[in-house]
């Protein structure tokens, strides 16, 4: 199962963690292709790259962010989180999302 983690701090995304692998054989995962390449797309996306500490590998992504996340990025972020949330919807076995919410 692959565990998708979202922290917010202050309401706005601070980390997105992906961990495990969908369920299938690797290489021919659908819903781990559909992961990675929402991630991969959402990375490519920033604009303010030096905004974020990332790092990709498979099996154990992540981004965080090092400075106050712009407008647009906190789009492409919020945005990746739905297309996420939509796989999960359809894949319930095979991916998990956890969000967790930190004020102050």
């Amino acid at each position: 199962m692959i565990t998708v983690r979202v922290c917010y701090r202050e309401g706005n995304i601070f980390s997105i963690s992906l961990t495990g692998h969908g369920g299938g054989e690797y290489g021919k995962d659908l819903v781990c292709a559909g992961v990675s390449a929402c991630f991969i797309g959402a990375l490519n996306a920033l604009v303010e790259k030096d905004g974020f500490d990332c790092r990709v590998k498979s099996g154990d992504s992540s981004l965080q962010a090092v400075k106050k996340v712009s407008e647009h990025d906190e789009v492409v972020l919020e945005t990746l989180i739905m297309q996420l949330q939509t796989i999960a919807d359809s894949n319930p076995k095979n991916l998990c999302i956890k969000v967790s919410r930190k004020e102050g």
